[in-house]
């Protein structure tokens, strides 16, 4: 039997918002640390309903039950706590002898209750919360565990949330850390503090103000996706309602029945518009996601031609360099054969004028001024070869390169090998050689003059050298 009144709706409005967050991050996240707040926000609710029982119920045996209760609910929802506080954020695995160990205190605190050696029956003291109690040797255990475990959570939470570089991460933690600061610190005081110095009539303030916590957490869910639930207004208004609408059938039964319309009226106000806003947001997030599926459609359709358009170019970069690799072959084959020519012109006419020279000066002193003019004449000429091969030279930017500079003329072919045997003859005598041009006196050609006779120099050369 419990007698309903206007703060029985509140809390009752509290723990139905509670216990439905509780089931939406439970069925709507997968993560340990997840897992283990939506178990630590229920039993949260079940101590809601049982501590508002205490205050509404007139029955001594059942206010005597519910001090009990409310205590162990309380050793409980500080063991889950502890629990949250050692996976979250980054879903640690806890150590194997951590749960094993919490049920175990768990289990020996239901006899402590049951002897009443933690909490001494009910005494009622009227107003707002009707009943008192009092407490026995071994209340101090409950204290202890229940401190501890919150004073350590708080502080293992508060460590990791300093150490996490800024960005999303850091501020669920800020969030969860002040949430859980402004959850654990009124009912603390109202429901454990308070009633250690005899004061039992703010009690009933304790579930109230858990309205306050869950708000904050429920904020970081819809905003930053706390412990990353994937929906939450949806599954929130549906249970939500489903609790008012129930109540609000047996309104006419409460003492302040117009009130609690008036507050269901408002609570269905709110969540409503907090569910319309969270579809209007899903339809522009799916019509964006829509456009960026097209998108990737256009992109997928496309991309063999992009590829094909890029394969083509890479083709044609390649036929670039490989025309360029034969060119540079080519220019090196060039350079070699330009060395190699070079070297057998500018030889040639110096072998002409050596062998002069040194004609000249092995002949006896009785040699006549005429012959020697002849071999100057001859060395003159093989000396202007050599300056017009260095001309060339020094010329060759006029020419290109697997190109020559071609100055054709008419010439007479016997006359310029008898001029290149003329020229040869010191190293034809040298050798004893005869030699026969067999050639008529009008064979005309046309040529280069100064490179056919290059060419046959080079030859008739050769084969005076080497015979």
């Amino acid at each position: 039997m419990f007698v309903i009144d206007v703060y029985s709706v509140i809390t009752f409005l509290v723990a139905a918002y509670i216990g439905s967050l509780a089931i939406v991050i439970y069925f709507g996240s997968d993560t340990p640390s997840s897992k283990a707040f939506a178990v630590m926000a229920f039993m949260i609710f079940i101590w809601m309903v049982a501590v508002e029982g205490l205050r509404a119920t007139p029955d001594q045996q059942i206010a005597e039950f519910l001090v009990k209760f409310t205590y162990y609910m309380g050793s409980i929802i500080a063991a889950c706590f502890f629990y949250f506080a050692f996976v979250f954020p980054d879903d640690r695995k806890p150590p194997k002898y951590l749960v094993p160990l919490l049920i175990s205190i768990e289990l020996l605190f239901i006899p402590l209750y049951y002897y009443n050696l933690m909490s001494i029956g009910a005494v009622h003291i009227g107003g707002i919360q009707s009943w008192g109690w009092g407490f026995g040797p071994l209340w101090f255990l409950f204290d202890i565990f229940f401190n501890g475990c919150f004073l350590l959570g708080i502080y293992s939470i508060y460590s990791r949330y300093k150490n996490y570089p800024l960005g999303e991460e850091r501020t669920r933690a800020r969030f969860m850390f002040w949430g859980l600061i402004i959850g654990v610190v009124p009912p603390s005081f109202v429901n454990i503090i308070l009633p250690r110095l005899g004061v039992f009539e703010f009690n009933w303030t304790g579930p109230i103000s858990m309205f306050f916590w869950t708000s904050v957490i429920g904020y970081s869910i819809i905003k930053y996706r706390q412990m990353s639930v994937k929906s939450v207004a949806a599954e929130i208004f549906v249970l939500v309602m489903a609790i008012l609408l129930i109540g609000n059938i047996f309104a006419d039964k409460f003492t302040f029945g117009a009130i609690a319309r008036v507050g269901i009226f408002i609570a269905f106000a709110v969540m409503g518009y907090l569910f319309t806003k969270s579809i209007i947001k899903e339809a522009e997030q799916k019509e964006e996601l829509k456009g960026l599926n097209n998108q990737l459609a256009d992109f997928n359709k496309n991309l063999q031609q992009k590829v094909d358009e890029q394969t083509v170019e890479v083709k044609q970069a390649y036929e670039v360099e490989k025309k360029a690799r034969v060119e540079l072959e080519e220019l090196d084959k060039a350079k070699d054969q330009f060395i190699m020519t070079t070297q057998h012109h500018l030889r040639t006419p110096l072998t002409i004028i050596k062998g002069y020279v040194d004609f000249l000066s092995n002949r006896p002193p009785e040699t006549t001024l005429a012959e020697s003019k002849d071999v100057l004449s001859k060395t003159s000429v093989a000396a202007d070869r050599l300056a017009s091969l260095v001309n060339e030279l020094l010329d060759i930017s006029q020419t290109q390169v697997g190109k020559s500079l071609i100055n054709k003329q008419q010439i007479n072919i016997k006359k310029l090998i008898k001029e290149i045997t003329d020229e040869l003859s010191p190293g034809i005598e040298e050798k004893l050689l005869k030699t026969v041009i067999n050639i008529p006196e009008d064979s005309v050609i046309e040529a280069d003059f100064q490179k056919l006779k290059e060419a046959l120099t080079n030859l008739i050369d050769n084969a005076v050298k080497y015979n």
